[in-house]
């Protein structure tokens, strides 16, 4: 063979190769665009599932908790009612049965206006941002008041013990009679570990 025919050959061979490239690529394409992927379609459906899953999940879990269940003594009449409401929102808190901000509203609720105004935005209690930043070792077993303090007829501190599985937390609340007792603040915090 010649030289010349040589290369003539290995362009048509050349030629060949590519003309047959380009016609796989475009079939193959054609395929795809037009046919349809069973895997896709799979991946599809089992996220389709499992969307509804976690939606029924989601909607089971959800139980609605209004403020009447929080907050029971409107009144504040007692500062034993007055508590009530305190305990109940740490509580709710403490189970998440409500959020942290819907815990520094309620309290918003019950505490003094002078408290409130001393209070800047965004700012929640001590109580519910150490509840927040500090979580528990155990379940909250109870909170209960060992003693209320009269410091006169508009003033009360009141001794709290939080009872957990594994320690237990005191502090003092101060009440003050304004249209009824009204949280004014939180003195105190300590940790007490519970000797087993």
């Amino acid at each position: 063979m010649e030289p010349k025919s040589k290369v003539i050959s290995i362009l048509i061979i050349f030629l060949f190769i590519n003309v047959g490239g380009v016609l796989g690529i475009v079939l193959s394409q054609s395929l795809f665009v037009n046919g349809s992927n069973p895997q896709e379609e799979i991946v599809e459906i089992v996220e389709d599932v499992e969307e509804v899953k976690v939606e029924e999940k989601i909607q089971e879990e959800v139980v609605v908790i209004s403020e009447e269940d929080v907050i029971k003594d409107r009144e504040r009449t007692t500062v034993e009612g007055a508590f009530e409401n305190w305990k109940n929102i740490i509580e709710y808190v403490n189970s998440k049965s409500i959020s942290f901000d819907d815990g520094a509203k309620y309290i918003g609720k019950i505490a003094s206006d002078r408290y409130m105004s001393f209070l800047p935005d965004g700012y929640t209690i001590l109580r519910l941002n150490h509840i927040k930043k500090n979580p528990k070792k155990g379940m909250l077993k109870e909170v209960k008041y060992e003693n209320i303090n009269y410091r006169n007829e508009k003033v009360a501190y009141v001794n709290v013990i939080e009872g957990y599985d594994s320690l237990n937390y005191a502090y003092v609340l101060k009440f003050v009679k304004e249209d009824g007792w009204n949280f004014a603040g939180q003195i105190d915090l300590k940790e007490l570990n519970i000797k087993e």
